[in-house]
Order: C-alpha cells, then sequence, then structure tokens
C-alpha cells in the first residue's frame, strides 16, 4: 500500500478533477468554473474525510478485544510520534497519567459516536 492506506483511485480520479477544475476556474475566472471547482472541492473534501473515518474505523475496531494490539495500532496512526503529541492543556497543567488515560479514552468514544452518526 501507498503512504496513505486510505486512498482509492476514486479519490485519485477525483482529486485529479478538482486540480483541472481549480486550473480553468483560474484561468477563465467566470462564476461557472468557480462554482464546478466548489462543487469538485467539496466533494473530494467529503469523499477524504468519509475514506479516513471508514479506515481508522475498521482498523481500531478489528483489535478492539486486545488492548495491546489496538494501542499499537493508535500509535502507529499517529502523525506527530513524539511523546508530545498530548494536548498542550494535558502537559500545561501537568495532569497526571491516570487522567491523561481518561481524557484519550473520552475523545476516542465520542470520535467513535460521531462516526457512527454519519
Amino acid at each position: 500500500m501507498g503512504k496513505n492506506p486510505w486512498f482509492f483511485p476514486e479519490l485519485s480520479e477525483t482529486s485529479h478533477q478538482c486540480k483541472s477544475a481549480w486550473a480553468t476556474a483560474r484561468k477563465c475566472d467566470s462564476a461557472t468554473n468557480w462554482c464546478i471547482f466548489r462543487q469538485l472541492r467539496n466533494k473530494c473534501a467529503s469523499l477524504i474525510k468519509k475514506a479516513k473515518s471508514e479506515y481508522y474505523l475498521s482498523v481500531t475496531t478489528e483489535n478492539l478485544n486486545n488492548a495491546q494490539t489496538f494501542w499499537k495500532v493508535i500509535k502507529s496512526l499517529s502523525v506527530n510520534k513524539s511523546l508530545q503529541t498530548f494536548p498542550k492543556f494535558v502537559l500545561k497543567y501537568l495532569v497526571p497519567v491516570y487522567d491523561r488515560a481518561e481524557i484519550l479514552n473520552c475523545f476516542f468514544a465520542f470520535s467513535l459516536c460521531l462516526t457512527l452518526q454519519e
């Protein structure tokens, strides 16, 4: 797989169409071309969001019964692999480790609820 495992061919095609529409809109500067570009841009953003959401949900739910594997997957999905990935307010007020874990649990529970609502 490539750099983004959630990336799929339809998304690539839509992204290419969006870039092409942007170039056309800039060149011609017509309201119609800008409208087409905005529609494609919104479609592309929506497809990316959906693809990421489905991928991350599937990867995490596969490992719900094994905490060690679950957290290993979560760490591997992290953009910034450093230890400073906690939100600044958590580090600023030196929140105890237990509370950090609770904050993360609440975050993931809330994220899952949002995903299931879509």
